[in-house]
């Protein structure tokens, strides 16, 4: 395993443990991420938000140089699946993870970058 995907890996567990069983405020997508921004700032986790990938791609955060994390609310599957490959063909990204209530089956990678789901509706069960 190389240093980037133990990197990742650490950073993948501080970002699901900065926001799982969050009941984040799932009525406006800007106002979401204002609050993961805090739960991440709380976390310490190093991020860089509206972050320009290029070509006019923006993923909301860019979590550890590598670490593309998208938020999306209320938005039809087959967009997601085809922003989140849209991300997957910078170099920079190294991992893709959807923070989102959409309920969606994501494939465990996208251009062979690893994806993983947060689901932002499971703390209001």
């Amino acid at each position: 395993m190389s240093f980037d995907c133990i990197s990742c890996e650490y950073n993948m567990m501080l970002i699901n443990g900065a926001l799982i069983g969050r009941r984040l405020n799932l009525s406006d997508e800007k106002v979401t991420q204002g609050e993961i921004a805090q739960y991440l700032d709380m976390a310490d986790v190093r991020y860089s938000r509206e972050h320009r990938l290029g070509d006019g791609e923006i993923v909301d955060f860019l979590v550890a140089d590598h670490i593309a994390l998208e938020v999306k609310l209320r938005c039809p599957r087959k967009k997601i699946l085809r922003q989140l490959a849209r991300y997957a063909v910078y170099a920079d990204v190294h991992m893709l993870i959807l923070a989102s209530n959409t309920a969606i089956a994501l494939p465990d990678q996208i251009q062979r970058k690893p994806v993983i789901g947060i689901s932002l509706g499971k703390a209001w069960l």
